[in-house]
């Protein structure tokens, strides 16, 4: 085996001493690809994370622009959930707009920021706020709430970029067949009005099964409070 596949990886593959035809190309990745069809790979193998992507880094970064929101007088008096949309987007908008790879980068920070926040601030809720908040619910919150903030940017890109292809195709399906195009369209677009109610009634699964989640959890937690 070559000597220099056993070597740790972790200055050659580090994200952030990647150039930018190598984040474009994700060809940053390549060796620790090799090695791993080589053998199985090692803890040391594996490439430390970048600083700007622990979970430390990302909520002082969203602390410090929620702070700095929550002082200025414009937002006042705008509600709790939009002052923090708005610190997300000060923090992570920039970034996004380096499409799928970065936004899956972003969400993976903003959910980081997300679950670390709830955390602190479970740490400081007072016997009244546990009461009314109870366990099950903010596992939620981490669990789910936090999940779906993270995923919204990669699904954000691929609605409208989806729409773009599906445009595209049907465009270079005109010019290739003419007229007999649309005619070809109507299966696609019967069927994606069917998916609709099976859409609808997955979603009411999902709530409800999270409701009982949550009513199995608070169930769980004041049983053990009473012993």
């Amino acid at each position: 085996m070559d000597s220099s596949l056993s070597e740790p990886l972790l200055a050659k593959t580090k994200l952030d001493q990647a150039s930018f035809l190598s984040k474009l190309t994700l060809s940053w990745v390549n060796p620790l690809l090799k090695l791993g069809s080589s053998r199985a790979l090692d803890l040391e193998d594996i490439p430390s994370l970048v600083s700007e992507d622990e979970a430390n880094v990302a909520y002082q970064k969203f602390s410090n622009a929620l702070e700095s929101l929550s002082r200025e007088k414009s937002s006042s008096s705008m509600s709790r959930n939009l002052v923090i949309l708005r610190a997300m987007a000060r923090v992570y908008m920039k970034e996004n707009v380096h499409w799928f790879f970065d936004s899956r980068r972003s969400g993976m920070r903003m959910r980081s920021a997300l679950m670390v926040a709830v955390y602190q601030k479970q740490l400081k809720l007072s016997s009244l706020g546990r009461r009314k908040h109870s366990a099950g619910e903010i596992v939620n919150y981490i669990a789910v709430d936090a999940y779906r903030m993270g995923e919204f940017l990669w699904w954000f890109h691929s609605t409208w970029s989806l729409s773009l292809q599906l445009l595209l195709s049907i465009v270079v399906l005109y010019v290739v067949a003419g007229v007999g195009a649309p005619p070809g369209l109507v299966p696609l677009i019967m069927f994606g009005l069917l998916n609709v109610p099976f859409a609808k009634v997955l979603q009411k699964c999902q709530s409800e099964f999270m409701v009982a989640q949550d009513e199995r959890l608070r169930a769980t937690s004041e049983q053990h409070e009473n012993h």
